[in-house]
């Protein structure tokens, strides 16, 4: 970040963070420099630290059809969760990567192994059309474009061709596994990364692209996660919906329970958009029983702070679209419910957030400091409150007394 830039701290767009293939690395830190910079700061705390990591956009992208900007979201998370482990000793800290639900998203042709992962496969359709490398089951069209690197004309390596190659590879990862002894001790640190739709296909096509960015074919080629000694699968789904939301899954994998569509940090009990049937439903995040721990706990996403999947760690919300009073209808607020931005200043006392969200923090109105002339990036508080003064404000007095060492301004 340029010190000069006048943002609030920890806050550094309106609304969600830009792509990472649209961001201006002046203004704005990627996945991987937020995640570093959070970690250096929650170490500090001799008990250990919480940090959740969410790789928003990755669903953004795929639901928008825009393959391009979803795969290198999730290029940016694998390096986020290789700096992690650069960072941290998996002696006193455990790390996860996992997702919260995929896409209809997969691969069609029988393309030739090095083709480029956003080009086109040799195999055709019955009406003679050519089959892309990824494709979606539904979402919008889009037009393919000439150019880019001959890929598909890289040969594969002739050690490949051996199965020498293969055994000794297999070899390898066998004798690997009988050295993995089961840690019995506690982790004094834990980070979760969550790769918001990270499904199994868009796993695989992170592998290729990650590995056509360093000039090799691509699926050979490891994601940090793949070094990971355990590997499972998880069922997702919302106590309501067989296809889940990522309200309802940040319940489930922040709290332990699933929950409803479009809720979060609450049981099934509770009921989407009924504000009554809040209270006496909470469910408690990680992050909250960490810092009831004394642990130092952070929040790293490339969406807004407020959204639905970091606003798992410290929200108790019935609809996940309740990002500050002016989303909220106006029984919600005479019944007594609070929008996602002011649980996130008065829920729980977190050390560390990093990502997008301004305008839901600021009384209506307020100039954004970075697009001061836009009107839609403007505050649209009605209560008054200036959120971001008051984390501010409480993060000087608990300083002061002496109660909250190890916490700063970002």
């Amino acid at each position: 970040m340029d010190p000069s830039y006048p943002a609030p701290p920890g806050l550094f767009e309106p609304k969600d963070m830009k792509y990472e293939l649209n961001r201006n690395a002046s203004t704005d830190p990627s996945i991987v420099e937020m995640t570093e910079k959070a970690i250096r700061i929650l170490r500090r705390n001799p008990n250990g630290f919480f940090l959740f990591v969410e790789g928003g956009r990755i669903d953004h992208g795929h639901h928008s059809g825009r393959a391009k900007q979803a795969l290198m979201e999730a290029v940016m998370l694998d390096r986020a969760v290789a700096r992690a482990g650069e960072l941290t000793s998996p002696s006193d800290t455990l790390t996860v990567v996992t997702a919260d639900h995929s896409h209809v998203f997969t691969f069609g042709g029988n393309t030739l192994r090095g083709t480029s992962i956003f080009g086109l496969a040799p195999k055709k359709a019955k009406d003679k059309r050519a089959y892309t490398s990824i494709l979606y089951g539904n979402g919008p069209g889009y037009s393919i474009r000439s150019g880019g690197r001959p890929a598909a004309s890289l040969p594969a390596a002739v050690e490949e061709e051996k199965p020498a190659f293969w055994n000794k590879q297999a070899a390898a990862a066998i004798e690997a596994s009988f050295k993995i002894q089961p840690r019995i001790n506690q982790a004094k640190n834990l980070i979760l990364f969550l790769g918001d739709g990270f499904g199994i296909s868009t796993i695989t096509a992170t592998r290729i692209l990650k590995g056509q960015e360093q000039g090799k074919l691509g699926p050979e080629t490891p994601l940090a996660l793949d070094a990971f000694p355990y590997v499972a699968l998880s069922k997702t789904y919302n106590v309501d919906r067989q296809v889940p939301d990522s309200a309802g899954t940040a319940t489930a994998y922040l709290c332990g329970v699933k929950g409803n569509y479009q809720t979060v940090g609450l049981s099934a009990a509770a009921r989407h958009s009924q504000c009554n049937t809040t209270t006496g439903n909470e469910v408690i995040s990680v992050l909250e029983r960490a810092r009831k721990a004394g642990k130092a706990v952070g929040i790293v996403t490339t969406t807004r702070v407020q959204h639905a999947s970091p606003s798992g760690t410290y929200a108790h919300v019935v609809n996940r679209d309740w990002y500050a009073d002016a989303s909220m209808p106006t029984y919600a607020l005479n019944q007594g419910c609070k929008d996602i931005a002011w649980q996130l200043v008065h829920n729980v006392d977190i050390n560390v957030i990093l990502g997008g969200g301004r305008k839901y923090m600021t009384p209506m109105g307020t100039p954004d400091p970075e697009y001061p002339t836009y009107e839609t990036a403007k505050g649209i508080r009605k209560d008054g409150n200036n959120l971001i003064n008051m984390w501010l404000e409480s993060r000087r007095d608990l300083t002061a007394s002496g109660t909250h060492a190890g916490t700063e301004a970002v």
